[in-house]
């Protein structure tokens, strides 16, 4: 990677260089809400645990942060749902009719609504989840590198460092393989 040019040395002169930094933020990590779950509170400390995934929220995107919580402590309720109603179920899959014959019962029908609720907001949960850089398809499209944990402005530095302290590169050297006695490309610099 090398080093942009100058903003003078540019064609496009009105182009900004746009630098998207990673900051420990100082940011006061909020209380989980009083109504979510346990299971829900704790996914909310998980997540403000990790430096990382902390240091990309801003202050503006709490509220959104939170919703994503909100549809993460129904999906539980959702879930918890469905599960109580086919355990409900048990051992009596068929029940007596109105009339007096055999039908399905009835249960199965509300544990299936249940679950269709539970998977129609799993898929909102997903896209706020790929807002929030939460799975690695979506970290990898915000351009954050968790892996290193090294800012920006420390690679820049790295790579201006190692630019500014070698020769110039397209000038061969003495010792080069490539260059041979009276080569006119090693001789013109």
């Amino acid at each position: 990677m090398t080093a942009r040019k100058p903003p003078e040395r540019r064609q496009r002169r009105d182009t900004r260089d746009t630098v998207i930094e990673l900051v420990q933020g100082d940011l006061e990590v909020p209380a989980p809400d009083d109504a979510w779950l346990e299971a829900t509170a704790g996914e909310w400390e998980l997540f403000w645990g990790d430096a990382e995934l902390r240091s990309i929220v801003r202050p503006a995107q709490i509220p959104a942060l939170r919703r994503l919580f909100d549809w993460r402590d129904r999906l539980h309720l959702a879930w918890a749902e469905a599960e109580a109603l086919r355990d409900a179920v048990g051992e009596e899959h068929l029940v007596a009719g109105s009339m007096g014959q055999e039908r399905a019962n009835p249960l199965y029908e509300l544990a299936a609504k249940a679950e269709a609720r539970a998977l129609q907001i799993e898929g909102r949960i997903e896209a706020l989840e790929d807002r929030f850089g939460l799975t690695p398809g979506a970290m990898l499209k915000l351009g954050v590198d968790f892996q290193r944990q090294q800012g920006l402005a420390a690679r820049n530095a790295a790579i201006t460092e190692a630019i500014s302290g070698s020769t110039d590169a397209r000038r061969p050297q003495a010792d080069d393989p490539r260059s041979l006695p009276g080569d006119a490309a090693v001789g013109a610099s």
